[in-house]
């Protein structure tokens, strides 16, 4: 069932009339998944993929691809536009300490998170697909570099990662330039007294770096022994018939409780900590500059503190507040984004298997006579060499076949004799080094 709001008009939208005959069937009966509406065109997985492959077949063309410019390029018109709607959201955020609180909640009701989420959703979307149709044409070079747990934890926990902090990036900036205006305000209500206080807020930037840092050490300190145990869990459940088998459940149960709780729950406790820490100092910083603001301005200063400059004071400074505690977390969801953009850039740039080294029958060029000769055989390898690992060894060498059609053909040898190589190589798994 087609979604309305793509054949609503400008009023639909806006008042959400579109959703009113879903809500009326809710009202007269339980809604069911039949009841629920299809996705929009522009929100389905193939198109959104789609938008994401032709960026990222793009950037692959130039001499230095990059992951962020594609995503950019693919899904960056609502993103942008949800940066301007912040900006028109943050400037009208300053008229709370002139205008009546009403008025204000009315002005502030726009929630820009809405495009954001949608164009985090977008690409992570894209992105899981990227990384699954990447995997199936992956080479076994990269095969040995990627294990099944690391694909996974980049289709679950890395995309997600990139989605959360395209939900808040806008809330960089947008700190950023609420900081500065309201310490204009400050500056035009308190004098020279509010560099005071900016002088507190200074001193929490160098610690707040460091702790920047440290979590983004033990955040990749922390992947790495996911990694390691979802890796494990997938051999564990490969092998599990030989596992109840033996009675080794036990075992292997300590093996990954092992890396849970004495190095993955370790790191992850370490990071609560930093980020415990960089709360307290973003979250007492508003307390801190409000002290010395006022105590200097009376103190120092000699000034009234009369009630026009207190609340104005007071509203501006609840104002520095918001910024303030969001730009950690932001910082915190940048530097977990930037691991995950590195994560899943390097998978994506990784070796694949080579669309050459199998030639399908439209392909094969016409025999001598004249005549095709996918027309007499069903395969050919003519003087062909394969190896498992580029610029390796060959593993088959000088190999010739000419397999009719409509015959069976059986491989038989003595163990490791080539024989699963020979299969592989004609399934397009091994570097074709030779011949064709």
């Amino acid at each position: 069932m087609q979604c309305p709001e793509e054949e609503a008009n400008v009023f639909s939208i806006a008042s959400f009339h579109w959703v009113t005959g879903l809500m009326r069937k809710g009202y007269n009966k339980p809604l069911t998944m039949d009841d629920l509406w299809e996705l929009r065109n522009d929100d389905q997985s193939k198109k959104v993929s789609l938008s994401f492959e032709e960026a990222w077949e793009k950037e692959l063309k130039k001499k230095t691809p990059s992951l962020i410019r594609a995503l950019a390029a693919a899904f960056g018109g609502p993103f942008y536009i949800a940066g301007i709607w912040k900006m028109v959201n943050d400037i009208l955020g300053f008229l709370q300490p002139l205008l009546l609180r009403q008025m204000l909640l009315f002005v502030m009701s726009y929630k820009t998170e809405s495009p954001q989420s949608l164009t985090g959703m977008k690409i992570r979307v894209a992105l899981i697909t990227a990384i699954y149709q990447k995997s199936l044409r992956l080479s076994n070079t990269a095969r040995q570099e990627f294990t099944v747990g690391e694909i996974v934890n980049h289709m679950s926990v890395d995309t997600q990662r990139i989605e959360n902090v395209v939900n808040y990036l806008h809330g960089l900036w947008s700190s950023v330039f609420q900081i500065t205006v309201t310490l204009y305000l400050l500056y035009a209500t308190l004098g020279w007294a509010v560099f005071v206080g900016l002088g507190v807020m200074l001193l929490m930037i160098p610690l707040n770096a460091k702790l920047s840092l440290v979590m983004q050490r033990y955040q990749k300190r922390q992947m790495e022994f996911k990694d390691k145990r979802i890796k494990l869990m997938n051999e564990i459940l490969n092998g599990i018939r030989v596992i109840k088998l033996y009675a080794w459940e036990g075992t292997f149960l300590q093996k990954v409780l092992s890396i849970r709780n004495d190095y993955e729950l370790d790191m992850m406790k370490r990071m609560g900590y930093v980020a415990a820490g960089q709360m307290f100092t973003w979250n007492s910083t508003p307390f801190l500059v409000s002290m010395v603001n006022f105590a200097v301005y009376t103190g120092v200063m000699k000034k009234p503190l009369t009630t026009d400059v207190l609340f104005a004071a007071i509203a501006l400074l609840n104002v520095l507040q918001s910024p303030l505690v969001m730009l950690p977390w932001v910082i915190s969801s940048c530097i977990e984004a930037k691991v995950a953009i590195e994560r899943v850039y390097k998978f994506l740039l990784c070796t694949e298997i080579d669309p050459n080294a199998v030639i399908v029958e439209s392909r094969r060029p016409q025999s001598t006579s004249g005549q095709d000769a996918s027309e007499k055989y069903s395969l050919l390898v003519t003087d062909a060499s394969y190896s498992w690992y580029k610029n390796s060894q060959p593993v088959i060498s000088g190999i010739n076949l000419a397999l009719k059609k409509d015959c069976l053909l059986s491989v038989i040898g003595r163990v490791g004799s080539g024989k699963s190589s020979l299969i592989a190589a004609l399934c397009g798994d091994l570097e074709r080094v030779s011949g064709e």
